[in-house]
C-alpha cells in the first residue's frame, strides 16, 4: 500500500504538467485550425492587413529555406544564359544530344544548381496576409498570425488565395523568428510586422475578408475534396462520435437509454482568438462545439476497441474528459448488462471484477505536414472476477470470462467532400487479454463457504490488425452516419440517425451489431449480437 502511493505522489504531479503541456498545445493546434478556415474571416471582428510585395520580399528568406549559393565550379561555366533559357522553356540540357555532348563539367555544375534554384524559387510564397485583433488607429493591437500564399495570381479572389493558406505562423512562432529589418529597431518578425501596419505600409483588406461591398458569395463547392487538418482535432472527435449539429449554447447533455449518460461543457479558447467566435452583429451567433470541450464526464457502457458494444461487453467506465483526452474508472459492476439477455436475448458470458483503469488520447503528431491525428486507448481490471456462471456440460464446471488488460493504436486521417460530407480512417492494431475463470459444478462437502472461482492456467492473448471506415453527413435536415471497425476477424457495424425536435434538443436512433466474419466466434462470443440504443441530446 505504501509502495502504491508512493507511485501516486510521484505520478499525479507529473500527470498534471503533461496535460497542462498537452492543454496548451491544443490550444495553439484549434488556433491554428480556425486561422486556415476562410469562413472565420466572414463572420468575427478580426482584422486582415495584406502585406506589399517589398515586405514579402524581405520575410521570405526568414520563413523559407536557405538560398542556395553557386559553387565556384558552376560559377566558371561558360553556358549560363544558354542554360538558363532551356531550363526556364521546360527543356533539360542533359537530354539533349546536341547540348549535353558540349557540355564540360562546370557546366554541370552549373545545372544542378540552377534546378535548385528553381525549386527554392518555386516554394517562396508569394503574398502575405496579417491577421489582428480589432484595429483602429492609434489603438493598441495585437497580432494574432501571419497567413502565406504560394497564388502569384494578381486577379485572384481571396477565398482562392488563403482558402486555404500555404502556411500559418501563430504569435508565438513570429517572436522567436528574427527581423529583417536593416535599421535594428524591430528586433524580431512579430516587432516588424505591428510597425509595418502602424507604417500604413500594408493594405487593410478586412472589408474583403468579410465579403462587405463584394458581389458575389463564397460559391458551393462540387467534387472538391480536402483533408481535414491535423490541427481540427475536434472535427476528427465530431466524425468519429456523430455530432453533425452545430452548438449555439455551451453545455450539452446526452442521455442515452441503457448505455450512456454525458455532460459536457465548450468554451472559445482563452486567447486572443476569442474575437474569431464572437460575432459581427446578434444574427451570427457562437459556434460553441467548433471547440474541444473544456470540461465533461461520462457514464458509459461498452467496450468497442475490441468490437463488444454496449451492454454485451459487461463494462461500466465513469470517466472525465478534458479536451481531447478522457481518463476514467472501470466500475466494479456490470451496470445493466442483465438487460441483454432479459431484453435483447443475448446470452452473457463476459463478467466485470474490481476497479479498473481506462485512458484515451487523441492527439497530431507533427512528424511530417498533414501526418494526421493518433488515437490511443488501454485499459486494465484488477481484482478477481464476479461470479456469472455459464454452465459447460462437456466439463461440468461454470465458466465465466474476464477482459483484463487491452491496448489500442490507431493513425487516421479525415477528409471533406462538398463541404457536407465527413468521412474518417482508421489503421493501427489492437490487443487485449482474455481470462476464464471457472467453478465446479458439484461443492465439495468440507467446504465451509462458497467456493471461490479459480483461474484456469490457459489465458488468452489476441492481437491483430484493426482498422474504422467513419462516416457523418451534416447536409440534410435528418443527420445520418456510420461506422465500420474490423478486429481479429469480426467487424462492428455502428448505424445512427438523427431528428432536430428543436434547435436544442435532438433525437438520436443507433444500432450496433456484431458479428464473426473470418472465424468461428470464441467461447465467450457469439457469433452475431444486435442491440439498438435511443439518445437524447440536450444543448443549453
Amino acid at each position: 500500500m505504501k509502495k502504491i502511493m508512493r507511485n501516486l505522489v510521484i505520478c499525479v504531479p507529473v500527470l498534471g504538467i503533461l496535460f497542462s503541456v498537452s492543454a496548451f498545445g491544443q490550444r495553439t493546434a484549434q488556433l491554428r485550425s480556425i486561422l486556415q478556415n476562410f469562413k472565420s474571416y466572414r463572420y468575427s471582428n478580426i482584422f486582415l492587413f495584406k502585406l506589399d510585395d517589398a515586405s514579402v520580399n524581405a520575410i521570405n528568406p526568414l520563413l523559407g529555406t536557405t538560398e542556395p549559393k553557386m559553387n565556384p565550379a558552376a560559377n566558371r561555366s561558360k553556358k549560363k544564359d544558354e542554360i538558363t533559357e532551356l531550363i526556364d522553356n521546360g527543356d533539360d540540357p542533359l537530354t539533349e544530344p546536341d547540348i549535353s555532348k558540349k557540355l564540360n563539367n562546370d557546366d554541370r555544375e552549373y545545372i544542378k544548381y540552377y534546378y535548385s534554384y528553381k525549386a527554392w524559387q518555386d516554394g517562396l510564397f508569394k503574398k502575405a496576409y496579417i491577421v489582428t485583433t480589432r484595429f483602429r488607429s492609434e489603438e493598441p493591437f495585437e497580432i494574432i498570425g501571419l497567413l502565406t500564399s504560394t497564388n502569384d495570381d494578381s486577379r485572384a479572389r481571396l477565398d482562392e488565395t488563403i482558402d486555404p493558406p500555404k502556411k500559418v505562423y501563430l504569435a508565438g512562432e513570429l517572436r522567436r523568428i528574427g527581423s529583417p529589418d536593416t535599421t535594428g529597431i524591430a528586433k524580431t518578425l512579430m516587432e516588424y510586422l505591428q510597425r509595418n501596419i502602424s507604417q500604413d505600409l500594408s493594405e487593410n483588406i478586412t472589408a474583403e475578408a468579410q465579403g462587405l461591398g463584394e458581389g458575389y458569395l463564397i460559391p458551393k463547392k462540387v467534387g472538391d475534396t480536402k483533408i481535414v487538418d491535423e490541427d481540427d482535432i475536434q472535427q476528427y472527435l465530431r466524425i468519429t462520435e456523430g455530432q453533425p449539429q452545430d452548438y449555439n449554447s455551451p453545455n450539452e447533455i446526452t442521455v442515452g437509454l441503457f448505455d450512456l449518460l454525458r455532460y459536457r461543457r465548450y468554451e472559445p479558447i482563452n486567447s486572443n482568438l476569442t474575437s474569431l467566435a464572437t460575432s459581427i452583429d446578434s444574427t451570427q451567433p457562437i459556434i460553441y462545439n467548433k471547440w474541444l470541450p473544456k470540461y465533461g464526464i461520462e457514464l458509459k457502457q461498452g467496450f468497442e476497441e475490441i468490437n463488444y458494444p454496449s451492454l454485451w461487453s459487461e463494462r461500466l467506465t465513469l470517466s472525465v474528459m478534458w479536451q481531447s483526452y478522457k481518463l476514467g474508472l472501470i466500475l466494479p459492476t456490470s451496470g445493466a448488462a442483465p438487460l441483454s439477455k432479459d431484453i435483447f436475448g443475448v446470452e452473457r458470458k463476459l463478467t466485470s471484477a474490481g476497479m479498473g483503469a481506462n485512458a484515451s488520447f487523441d492527439f497530431p503528431m507533427k512528424i511530417i505536414n498533414q501526418s494526421g491525428v493518433f488515437t490511443l486507448t488501454s485499459s486494465y481490471v484488477f481484482g478477481d472476477p464476479k461470479y456469472n456462471p455459464i454452465y459447460t456440460p462437456e466439463t461440468g464446471n461454470y465458466l465465466t470470462y474476464l477482459p483484463r488488460f487491452h491496448i489500442q493504436g490507431h493513425y487516421s486521417f479525415a477528409l471533406n467532400i462538398d463541404e457536407n460530407h465527413y468521412f474518417r480512417f482508421k489503421l493501427g492494431g489492437t490487443f487485449y487479454t482474455m481470462e476464464k475463470w471457472q467453478r465446479n459444478f458439484t461443492p465439495k462437502p468440507d467446504s465451509l463457504g462458497p467456493i471461490q472461482p479459480f483461474q484456469q492456467d490457459q489465458n488468452d492473448a489476441i492481437a491483430s490488425i484493426s482498422g474504422k471506415i467513419e462516416y457523418m453527413t451534416i447536409s440534410n435536415t435528418v443527420h445520418w452516419g456510420s461506422g465500420l471497425q474490423y478486429f481479429d476477424g469480426t467487424g462492428l457495424l455502428d448505424l445512427w440517425m438523427q431528428v432536430p425536435l428543436t434547435n436544442s434538443m435532438h433525437l438520436r436512433g443507433e444500432v450496433k451489431f456484431f458479428q464473426t466474419i473470418f472465424r468461428d466466434p470464441k467461447p465467450w462470443e457469439k457469433s452475431n449480437v444486435f442491440i439498438p440504443a435511443i439518445l437524447f441530446i440536450v444543448n443549453f
